[in-house]
C-alpha cells in the first residue's frame, strides 16, 4: 500500500543517514586517534571530554533530527526541505567539531630542560605570527613533531625569557627556538630519573608485570629512565626513555613528586 511504501521509504532514508554518519566517523577515527592525537596526547591534553562532546552532538543530530522531522504524512517538497536542513546542520556540526580538534591537536612534543611539553596548535607562537599573537591552525597535519628548545639560540636572551614568561609564553611555545630532538637526547637522559626511583607500587605496576609489557621485553628496569610528560592542562604523566633517549612507554604518574631519595 502507499502508506507501507511511504513508511519503508522513511525508515530507509533515516537508516541511510545513520550509515553515512557511521562511515564518516569510521574514516575520521584513524586520523584523530592515529595521526593527530597519538597515545597518550589525548589524555595529557585532556581533550577526551571535548572529543566525547563532539561525538555526542553528532550522534544526537544524526539520530534525533530525522526521527523528529521526517514524517510519512509530509509532502515530497516538505521532506526535501527537511532533509536539506538536517544534512546542513550535520555538516556544520561535523566541520565545527573538526575545527576544534584541528585547533587543539598536538603539533609538537618539546623537550624543555627537565620535561617534555605537549603543545597544541593554538599554544605555539609561530614564526609567521605578527608580534606575540598566537597563530592557530598551523603546523603539520601529519602528527606532532619531536623537538627540543635550543637555549643556545642567539635569539634567546635572559631578559627576553623573563619578559615572555611574564606574558605567559614559555620557551617551548616559540617555534623559532626549536631544534631537532636528536641534538638534545643526551640532555633528556641526564635530566631523567631511573625507573627504579619510582614508588614501589608504581614500579610494581609498570615493570614487574611482564605480560605484554614492551618495556621489559629487551631491557632491564634499571636501564630505563623516566621524565615528566606534561601539557599546560596536565602534569600527571611521565614518559619512559630507553638508553637512546627515545620514548618506550607512558604512564599516568606525577613525575614531579619526590620519589626515593
Amino acid at each position: 500500500t502507499p502508506f507501507f511504501l511511504s513508511s519503508m521509504s522513511r525508515h530507509w532514508s533515516i537508516l541511510s543517514n545513520w550509515m553515512v554518519n557511521a562511515v564518516m566517523l569510521a574514516f575520521a577515527a584513524p586520523l584523530i586517534f592515529g595521526v593527530w592525537y597519538p597515545y597518550p596526547t589525548l589524555h595529557v591534553l585532556e581533550m577526551g571530554r571535548t572529543l566525547c562532546t563532539i561525538l555526542g552532538i553528532q550522534f544526537f543530530l544524526a539520530v534525533t533530527l530525522p526521527i523528529l522531522l521526517i514524517k510519512t504524512n509530509k509532502t515530497k517538497k516538505a521532506l526535501a526541505i527537511d532533509w536539506t536542513l538536517i544534512i546542513a546542520i550535520q555538516i556544520a556540526a561535523f566541520l565545527l567539531g573538526f575545527f576544534v580538534l584541528i585547533n587543539g591537536r598536538p603539533v609538537a612534543i618539546v623537550f624543555e630542560r627537565d620535561r617534555f611539553v605537549v603543545l597544541q596548535a593554538n599554544e605555539v607562537v609561530w614564526r609567521s605570527s605578527k608580534g606575540n599573537d598566537h597563530c592557530a591552525i598551523q603546523g603539520s597535519l601529519r602528527g606532532p613533531l619531536l623537538v627540543a628548545v635550543d637555549f643556545q639560540n642567539p635569539k634567546l636572551s635572559s631578559t627576553e625569557l623573563i619578559f615572555q614568561s611574564l606574558q605567559g609564553i614559555e620557551p617551548s611555545q616559540r617555534e623559532e627556538l626549536w631544534t631537532d630532538y636528536a641534538s638534545a637526547s643526551k640532555q633528556a637522559l641526564d635530566a631523567a630519573k631511573p625507573a627504579t626511583d619510582l614508588r614501589p607500587e608504581d614500579f610494581e605496576k609498570f615493570f614487574m608485570k611482564k605480560i605484554n609489557n614492551p618495556l621489559t621485553a629487551d631491557m632491564l628496569a634499571d636501564q630505563i629512565k623516566f621524565i615528566p610528560f606534561t601539557s599546560t592542562k596536565n602534569k600527571e604523566w611521565i614518559v619512559f626513555l630507553d638508553n637512546s633517549g627515545h620514548a618506550r612507554e607512558y604512564a599516568p604518574i606525577d613525575g614531579f613528586k619526590q620519589y626515593k631519595q
